[in-house]
């Protein structure tokens, strides 16, 4: 039960990470095209952070109520794929407008 927990929380670990990243590039690159920074933007940033945090933080929840049935932590690790994917397309999307 609890290596169900610990893995999720590293999970956890590694979408900080992606998103102090994701805050970093973003910064860096309105300011190399001169973009003005609102503060609209990092409102909408924060509140995907919380909730992909939020997320991420009750699928381990699951997995420990599904451990009875399930060894290995599927609705963390397909959450995690899926706040990726969704994130990716997002991007894409982005570069494509501009």
């Amino acid at each position: 039960l609890i290596s169900n927990f610990l893995i999720g929380t590293r999970q956890v670990q590694l979408l900080k990470r992606f998103y102090n990243l994701y805050l970093i590039a973003c910064i860096d690159t309105k300011s190399l095209l001169k973009i003005v920074r609102t503060s609209f933007g990092y409102r909408r940033t924060i509140t995907k952070l919380t909730n992909y945090f939020g997320l991420m933080l009750m699928l381990p929840i699951a997995d420990i109520a599904a451990s009875v049935i399930f060894k290995i932590p599927y609705f963390t690790v397909f959450g995690a794929i899926g706040i990726v994917i969704v994130e990716a397309k997002s991007v894409f999307e982005n570069l494509k407008q501009e």
